[in-house]
């Protein structure tokens, strides 16, 4: 299955950068095509990692609780995405190989996780929209 989480959390964060007004949930949801149930738990993400202020009520919405130069994409991957960018299968208990290969792969996706990381942090989101 695949995982969008982390370019969902960047449109929803470039979104809210490059408005002028709060942005309600049911309107990021549709920019990104999400269910606004999904929107909200990301949302709910970014808020409680100091990326985003949520406003409730009837004339609620969410802005940035930082500046677009003060937030990397490593911020918004840490924010929402646990899952590590290469996995490997439980390891067979009976075979040495499999043990092996398990090993090394944990290995190796934990180094692309710190390299994938160091690469996001140096990438604001005024880095991001000047890009596009």
């Amino acid at each position: 299955m695949e995982n969008t989480q982390f370019a969902s959390a960047v449109h929803i964060v470039v979104a809210i950068a490059l408005a002028e007004c709060l942005k309600t949930s049911d309107h990021l949801a549709a920019g990104i095509k999400a269910h606004p149930v999904a929107l909200r738990r990301l949302v709910s993400k970014l808020t409680a990692s100091g990326i985003l202020i949520s406003h409730r009520g009837k004339f609620g919405g969410v802005q940035l609780a930082k500046t677009p130069s003060e937030i990397t994409l490593a911020d918004i991957y840490s924010a929402v995405d646990s899952q590590k960018a290469v996995k490997c299968r439980e390891a067979e208990k009976k075979c040495p190989t499999s043990c092996s290969v398990q090993v090394h792969m944990d290995k190796i996706s934990t180094e692309i996780e710190e390299l994938s990381l160091t690469h996001l942090s140096h990438i604001s989101i005024e880095d991001f929209i000047k890009g596009m």
